[in-house]
């Protein structure tokens, strides 16, 4: 009998669970609708972009072969992949939520560690991304130029906006 009481009084506590996540959601939602709506343009285009960095930084921009039984095709990320999703993810909250004037700061000084990494890594591929022995056992897919890309762009558009955070 004592089986048969929890769960009439779990069966009772299902719709009052769901009622408080659901006013949680709710509530999360509209936080996040006044804050997107306070942005201007260039702020939300600055913070998709920051977003998308952080997404394509922990992704695999290295392909390769491997011939077993049968062709695999292996996507693997960098060696310094982890100062690029630290920094990315550095500069998505910090930009992306915070308002101070040491922001601008941090997001040009790991914005330009990131692109120095990047260019000497594209130059020097065994020194910084791979240990491959021959140039052609791999190659650099598409994630890794939409980084690369991403990473330029956001660093550009952040000079474009001066240190209140709105557009010059």
């Amino acid at each position: 009998m004592k089986i048969l009481n929890d769960l009439q009084l779990f069966l009772k506590l299902i719709p009052i669970v769901l009622k408080g996540w659901a006013n949680l959601f709710l509530k999360m939602y509209l936080k996040l609708a006044e804050f997107w709506n306070e942005k201007n343009m260039l702020e939300k285009s600055i913070f998709v972009l920051l977003f998308i960095q952080l997404a394509f930084s922990a992704q695999g921009w290295v392909d390769y072969s491997v011939n077993f039984n049968q062709q695999e095709n292996i996507s693997v990320s960098v060696k310094m992949n982890i100062f690029f999703i630290l920094f990315s993810l550095i500069n998505f909250f910090f930009v992306g939520f915070w308002r101070s004037f040491w922001v601008k700061y941090i997001f040009v000084t790991l914005q330009s560690i990131m692109v120095i990494i990047l260019i000497a890594g594209f130059i020097d591929p065994s020194w910084l991304f791979v240990d491959f022995k021959k140039n052609s056992d791999y190659q650099f897919n598409w994630m890794g130029y939409v980084f690369a890309i991403v990473l330029l762009v956001n660093t550009a558009s952040f000079f474009l906006m001066d240190d209140s955070g709105s557009k010059i």
